[in-house]
């Protein structure tokens, strides 16, 4: 009973070692060998501050308490520790002592447990717990885990996986109904930062698609939605301000988006007369221009004065590219590049009147050509070409024409866009007429009765094409679209 093995602890002995070591005596000098001289100085009475971060691991049978805020603090000496099954601290016993800032404590398999901690300084005086609530912890049982091992066939009911590695393939067959559904995922959904497949995509529900940030196809609010509303499908991107929608009923509708005509590089032409307007996309630092204005017109092939009908060809009008502050063409003028017409040739600018030759081309512009006479048409600013003479008789009033209709000019260059520019501003000038053509009767002694005077040819209509080098084409609003189809008569 005295060392504690049986009887209570009242009856337990106490040595001169245990008086000692808890500051209670100290032994007696060389005169007073043996004797025990008791400690009236018991120290601070000033309580050791309150555990902090308490923590319970639990395995089978252990659980391993560790805790914070006394390490080599002056007031702790120890740290007491408290259990009880139910979260009460009233309820709560005293399970230990320790010197460290650790504890494991022996208990039952598959059962909860709640702990507390309190630190003692060196004058005994206890501190406060950590908390009022206790920390659980749950041990295991044995049918909770099995040790490293292979499993080649296994039914289990139920199964809780903290971490798995599958190294096969997992496919919807090995899954019940062929399926995995939300319900057998945790928090309802998949996280993954790439998914990759070979083949598709299928939504079973008329409610269904890739969202971001749009639930619906009628989703106003901006992002994108991929995928069936009420059984129609489609798509809708969008900001707060512009997108593009599109739908399985026919519906398409684009809210204030631009187009890129192509490609970097890629032109944007006209080449019928009119006025065109196109907004500039803001990444768009320089562009390529080719204006190229009207050509001249020939006159026909008449010989004499009124009314008998010679008749000049008129000048071709000339082709610009205006820059605007604003968009569509609105604003200041910031920049204009001109391309005059062509000259018209002179009334009476042919040949003997006996002279069958060929008449001659107009001039050939820097995109367009003409070859040979005949009162052909020129194209893409060229100027038109004279007709050829007709051997009659003396008198004729049909000769060939030997002057060149002038082709239109030509601004061919890189240039930089104004700063501020937001559109520009494209007039395709026209082609000037040819002189015109017509039957006369000549009389007097030459006894020719109708001979036909050639019309000259026209002059080809201007052209203008513009280029972004760089950023992919330019870019344009579906009204600037629909005026260039317009123009070429689409």
């Amino acid at each position: 009973m005295q060392v504690g093995h049986r009887g209570e602890d009242l009856d337990k002995a106490v040595t001169f070692r245990d008086l000692t070591e808890s500051g209670i005596a100290n032994i007696g000098n060389i005169n007073s060998v043996g004797t025990l001289i008791p400690i009236t100085d018991v120290g601070s009475q000033t309580a050791p501050p309150e555990p902090v971060t308490l923590t319970a691991a639990a395995t089978f049978t252990n659980v391993l308490l560790s805790w914070a805020g006394g390490f080599k603090h002056s007031l702790v000496a120890a740290t007491e520790v408290y259990r009880s099954t139910s979260n009460s601290l009233a309820t709560a016993s005293h399970i230990g002592s320790t010197s460290s800032f650790i504890y494991t404590d022996t208990v039952e398999p598959s059962t909860t447990n709640y702990y507390w901690v309190r630190f003692i300084s060196p004058a005994g005086v206890p501190g406060p717990y950590n908390a009022t609530a206790g920390t659980s912890a749950v041990t295991s049982s044995i049918n909770d885990a099995i040790p490293d091992a292979t499993i080649n066939v296994a039914k289990i009911a139920n199964l809780v996986v903290d971490m798995a590695a599958v190294t096969g393939t997992l496919t919807a067959s090995q899954v019940s109904a062929g399926l995995i559904t939300s319900n057998m995922v945790d928090a309802a959904g998949i996280s993954a930062n790439k998914i990759t497949m070979d083949g598709n995509i299928e939504f079973a529900n008329t409610q269904s698609g890739v969202q971001f940030g749009k639930t619906s196809l009628g989703d106003s609010q901006a992002g994108a939605f991929f995928g069936r509303s009420g059984g129609v499908a489609g798509f809708n991107i969008s900001s707060s301000t512009s997108g593009i929608y599109a739908d399985s009923a026919g519906q398409v509708a684009l809210n204030n988006v631009r187009l890129y005509t192509g490609s970097a590089g890629s032109a944007a032409e006209f080449p019928n007369p009119g006025t065109f307007t196109l907004n500039i996309s803001s990444i768009s630092t320089s562009i390529t221009i080719i204006v190229i204005g009207g050509g001249g017109g020939s006159c026909n092939a008449g010989v004499y004065n009124p009314p008998y009908g010679k008749l000049a060809g008129a000048s071709g009008t000339a082709s610009y590219l205006k820059w605007y502050s604003g968009l569509n063409g609105t604003g200041s003028v910031l920049g204009t590049y001109t391309a005059a017409g062509g000259a018209g040739t002179a009334a009476g600018s042919v040949g003997s009147n006996r002279s069958s030759a060929s008449g001659v081309a107009g001039q050939a512009s820097s995109k367009g050509n003409y070859s040979g006479g005949a009162g052909g048409h020129g194209s893409f600013g060229s100027g038109g070409g004279g007709p050829a003479g007709t051997d009659t008789f003396n008198g004729s009033s049909n000769a060939p024409v030997n002057v060149s209709a002038g082709a239109g000019a030509t601004v061919s260059q890189l240039i930089t866009k104004p700063n501020g520019a937001q559109s520009v501003k494209l007039f395709v000038g026209t082609g000037g007429a040819g002189g015109q053509g017509f039957s006369q009767f000549i009389g007097n002694n030459d006894n020719i009765q109708g001979a036909n005077v050639a019309a000259g040819g026209n002059g080809g209509n201007g052209f203008v094409s513009v280029a972004d080098p760089n950023s992919g084409g330019i870019e344009v609003d579906l009204l600037s679209i629909v005026n260039r189809l317009t123009a070429a008569g689409i």
